[in-house]
């Protein structure tokens, strides 16, 4: 999205943001009121009663009746520039349709208006989501424009790449295109489903396991197992488990790294993506040359290659002492430069 800041404290055609269940609807709009400092407010009108948005008193100095707003929203504030973000708004009853059309038409609730800085942004899962939407009226829809969001695997991978913090989760994707295998005209009401959001939750699991581990290697134990299984249902858990069997069956790549430059290089991309892996989690001050020339041995074209970029990213987050040692500066160096094209 752009924000256009003078265009988006006039316009009263909100942005809606449509689609299914985990695919990181809410987590961007958060990230982009972030990125263009714009104050976050929360205002979840699915779980909330027109009692709880506009609440009734009465005013004894005044002798008349009045309304307090509240504090999810900015209407009391003066100053700022503001995202007020209305989630879940496809699974709003009809008396908070009303109360979304009032704030997103008119800018207020009641006569209490929002600053005139306000960014207005709403998300929710839409019908055919198994997500209990509620239809709309053409007057409610009429207040939105509507955009549908489909599952991207690529840009969720590219993301947790870039954050660096899930290296084995990024390994299976990578490795295993069932991992996302959810239709929701499929789903049962009663088992849970691989969401970018329940995969991601699974990788916080795998993380915590793997910084228990002494060995390398990774072992769920059965509370672990289950936990995952609970996060992405018992297919994806499966491919999972056959992917950490994999994983272990590697072993050490001590021998790797004693001859970096003629050690065999497996061409299978899943052994590949766990060389990497490993390469990652094990570089230390004493081994980054090794590990240097073995990542940019990995790819068919030396740093030039997702491998090479992979192993950096992961070092940079998670093994910050690194970063100013010289070979992880060549390593990183180098890959920036080929993904700018600036190596002759």
């Amino acid at each position: 999205m752009h924000h256009d800041q003078q265009f988006s404290g006039k316009s009263t055609t909100v942005p809606l943001f449509e689609g299914s269940a985990g695919l990181g609807k809410s987590f961007l709009i958060k990230k982009y009121a972030d990125d263009h400092s714009l104050q976050f407010w929360d205002c979840r009108l699915a779980n909330q009663l027109p009692s709880d948005i506009r609440l009734p008193y009465f005013d004894k100095e005044e002798g008349k009746a009045c309304y307090a707003v509240t504090e999810e929203l900015p209407c009391h504030r003066t100053d700022g520039q503001h995202l007020v973000f209305l989630d879940e708004v496809l699974q709003c009853p009809p008396a908070m349709q009303k109360i979304g059309m009032q704030i997103t038409h008119d800018r207020s609730v009641g006569n209490k208006k929002l600053p005139d800085q306000t960014f207005i942004v709403a998300a929710g899962n839409g019908a055919g989501t198994r997500s209990h939407a509620e239809r709309f009226g053409i007057a409610q829809a009429n207040r939105f424009c509507w955009y549908y969001v489909l599952p991207d695997m690529a840009g969720f991978k590219r993301m947790l790449e870039d954050s660096g913090s899930y290296p084995m989760l990024v390994a299976f994707l990578e490795s295993n295109h069932v991992a996302y295998d959810f239709d929701p005209d499929k789903f049962d009401g009663q088992s849970n489903v691989p969401t970018f959001r329940s995969l991601q939750e699974a990788g916080n699991v795998i993380n915590y396991q793997m910084q228990k581990s002494s060995t390398g290697n990774l072992s769920l134990g059965r509370v672990a197992s289950a936990a995952i299984q609970g996060c992405i249902g018992s297919k994806a858990a499966g491919a999972l488990d056959q992917f950490i069997q994999i994983y272990n069956s590697v072993g050490s790549i001590d021998n790797l790294l004693a001859d970096p430059d003629g050690c065999e290089i497996p061409e299978d991309k899943t052994l590949k993506m766990i060389i990497s892996c490993k390469l990652a989690g094990c570089a230390n001050d004493q081994n980054m040359e090794s590990v240097m020339r073995v990542t940019q041995r990995l790819g068919d074209s030396g740093f030039d290659s997702h491998y090479a970029a992979f192993v950096a990213k992961t070092i940079a987050v998670q093994s910050s002492s690194l970063l100013n040692n010289k070979y992880f500066q060549k390593l990183a160096a180098s890959v920036l430069a080929s993904t700018t094209g600036s190596i002759n």
